[in-house]
């Protein structure tokens, strides 16, 4: 019988295929019609939401990048700055991907989601330095009005991250 905690999502898969397996086992094809065996556990109920959660992500994502790619699409005078609105974005989510894929055989569905929306977040401080350039501010006066919100905002983004490395919960290390 597989060990694992009710918050370890791959466990509980492994679990619940074992459990699926043995009752496939013990109820013999010919008695199928006659006998149901359900099964009840948190580890179901993980693995379940883990998969709906994913699903959601993929579905949210797709709908929330195209809104975000309208609305950069008509708000920008210049149309480049669309593509330049998403590469710190790209370029953060690709390299947080690799760090926690070094340490995390599998990343939990909660990380997928969170994931998309700190994507949302980081594309939110390119939009705003974008806009003022769009404006025609020079780089310098930009960083000047824009330098302390946006290091203040990272600041405690990466407070609130280094806590939830110190949690128990393996999804929320991942975060």
């Amino acid at each position: 019988t597989p060990r694992t905690s009710g918050t370890q999502e791959r466990g509980s898969y492994e679990l619940v295929q074992w459990m699926e397996k043995a009752i496939a086992q013990a109820v013999p094809a010919r008695e199928k019609g006659n006998l149901q065996v359900a099964w009840l556990s948190g580890h179901r109920f993980g693995a379940e939401n883990a998969t709906q959660v994913r699903q959601d992500v993929q579905r949210v994502s797709l709908v929330s990048l195209g809104a975000i790619v309208l609305l950069c699409f008509f708000g920008f005078r210049r149309r480049q700055f669309l593509l330049l609105t998403f590469a710190p974005a790209t370029f953060g989510a690709l390299l947080a991907t690799g760090a926690v894929g070094l340490f995390h055989p599998q990343i939990a569905g909660i990380v997928a989601g969170f994931g998309g929306m700190l994507v949302g977040i980081l594309g939110d401080y390119g939009i705003q330095y974008l806009y003022h350039a769009d404006r025609g501010l020079e780089p310098a006066e930009i960083l000047t009005r824009l330098g302390r919100p946006i290091v203040y905002g990272a600041a405690t983004s990466m407070a609130v991250f280094l806590t939830l490395f110190a949690a128990r919960f393996d999804g929320y290390r991942q975060l």
